[in-house]
């Protein structure tokens, strides 16, 4: 497995010498984990997939796609990159909140302004990914 430390080590200003990890369920392709260093929480994925990278790097401009609407709330990225034979992708941790009326309600404003967004053309200037098959 991936060694925790050394990876957010790399991408944050101040030294982690411990983490906590737990299991986040979720997706069948990568492995998630919930990681918190220095009282600090983080999503990390992780694959050893040689395609992972650049479904992590996908991901990633897909967010940045999301967040640039300033429609919806996604997490922000903190670092992403490879460790022996694994990749890894490091986001901000976003705390489950509890289903009610007002999170549904906010929920549908935020999509439908999301879908109020208008480009000059369809679709992305890149190929992505849907489960492990490439989109073109």
């Amino acid at each position: 497995m991936i060694d925790f430390v050394t990876v957010l080590n790399r991408h944050l200003s101040h030294p982690v010498s411990n983490v906590y990890t737990a299991p986040v369920m979720g997706g069948d392709i990568n492995q998630s984990f919930l990681v918190i260093a220095n009282k600090t929480k983080y999503f990390v994925k992780v694959n050893n997939d040689p395609s992972s990278a650049a479904i992590f790097m996908s991901e990633l401009n897909g967010l940045k796609t999301l967040d640039n609407t300033k429609s919806i709330r996604v997490p922000h990225m903190i670092g992403k990159g490879e460790l022996g034979s694994y990749s890894y992708l490091i986001l901000e941790w976003i705390e489950n909140q509890m289903k009610d009326d007002v999170f549904w309600e906010h929920l549908g404003r935020d999509l439908a302004r999301l879908h109020e967004t208008r480009h000059e053309k369809f679709g992305l200037d890149e190929d992505n990914f849907m489960w492990q098959f490439t989109t073109v």
